[in-house]
Formats: C-alpha cells, structure tokens, sequence
C-alpha cells in the first residue's frame, strides 16, 4: 500500500511538472509574439516611411519621363502601395499583440474555411473604381485618335475624384469593423479580413499617382 501510494503520488507530481513546463512555454511563446507585434509597429513605419521617399523620387522621374518606362512607372506604384497599406498593418499588430491567437487577416490559399466571403482585394468601393478605370484605359488604348488622347484623360480626371471619394467611404467602413475587430480581440476572420481591405486610406497616393501618369500620357504601362 505504501508503495503504491508514494507512486501515484510520484506520478501527480511529474504530471503537474511537465503541466507547468508546457504552461511555461506557452506564456513565452506569447510573450515572445507580443514584443515582436510591439516592435513590428514602429518597424512598419520606418519601412513605409523609407519606401514612400523613394516612391517620391521614383514617381518623380516616372512624371518627368511621362510614363514611358514601364518597369519605372511599376517601381514607383509598388513603393505608394506599401504607404498605402501602412494603417491596416498597424492595427494587425496591434490586434496580434492584444491576442496572439487572433484569426487571420488575410485569406489563406489552400485552407478551407481560409477565404470566408470576400477574396483578397484592395478596397470595396476603390476596387470597383479601379476595375471601371482599368476597362475604358483599355478600350481607349485601343480606339481612335479622339478616344486615345482627349476620352482616356477625362475618365484619368473623373476617376481621380472618384478614388478620393472611395477611398473616404471605404475608410469609413474600415474604422467601424477595426473597432470591432479590436473590441472581438481579433477573433472573426470576417471582421479582421474586412477591416484589411478596407481602412487604407493612404493608398489613395498611389491612386493619384496612377491617374496623374495616365491623364499625362494614356499610353503608360503602370502594371508591368
């Protein structure tokens, strides 16, 4: 009887210690994410801060050489697309920091369940601005000399006013389900991936961007 007691004794207590040590890593492993979450924060606004300066300078000599470098005009549009995304990575982090378990913010290929009702896209209303912008430069692209020239540069004039307006309403949008992602603890993809799509209201500089360089010259190649 002894025996047998001091041995199940024996085994509560190497129960309870390999418990201990497999709390003690989870309580690192989440404090290891929290500080990587504090220090991606700071990190991405450098990093934006560094890629929108070189996207000034890029962008400049893309408006001087009137869009006529294509790997140019893509360079400088890729870097105002990481200012464009600043906020929304910003508050990830700080959803990821709050909760390290959070769902995710983006779709996931492969997952299923990954994608929960919208693909990965860039804005609600600013995509759709964006698709109608990219369908008539195509038709003008390919038209007569009247729809190539003076056509593409009025749709160039309109389709900055709508970005701007998008951009507003979409970022209206973003705050509300940012709140609510935040005050879920980021729990719900839907609210998360939505907040991700839509509260970017600096993109709206590489929308300028790529209206300026078309109404100039409606022959830009802006994507390759």
């Amino acid at each position: 009887m002894t025996v047998f007691g001091l041995g199940h004794m024996e085994g509560i207590h190497l129960n309870t210690s390999a418990l201990s040590r497999r709390e003690g890593t989870c309580l690192k492993r989440e404090v290891a994410s929290r500080t990587l979450r504090l220090v991606a924060i700071p990190l991405a606004v450098g990093v934006a801060a560094c890629d929108t300066a070189i996207g000034v300078a890029v962008g400049s000599v893309a408006i001087v050489t009137w869009g006529t470098y294509p790997g140019v005009n893509k360079y400088a549009r890729k870097n105002f697309e990481v200012l464009g995304t600043l906020i929304v990575r910003v508050h990830r982090d700080v959803v990821h920091f709050i909760n390290p378990r959070s769902a995710p913010f983006q779709p996931e290929s492969g997952v299923e369940g990954g994608r929960i009702l919208l693909p990965s896209k860039d804005g609600l209303v600013a995509a759709f601005v964006q698709k109608r912008l990219d369908k008539w430069i195509r038709y003008c692209k390919g038209s007569n000399f009247f729809n190539r020239h003076m056509t593409a540069r009025l749709i160039c004039l309109v389709a900055a006013i709508a970005f701007v307006i998008a951009r507003v309403i979409d970022t209206i949008i973003g705050a509300f389900t940012g709140l609510i992602s935040l005050l879920t603890f980021g729990r719900e993809q839907f609210w998360n991936q939505l907040t991700y799509e839509t509260l970017r209201p600096t993109m709206v500089v590489r929308d300028l961007f790529v209206c300026t360089l078309l109404f100039m010259n409606p022959a830009s190649n802006i994507n390759n």
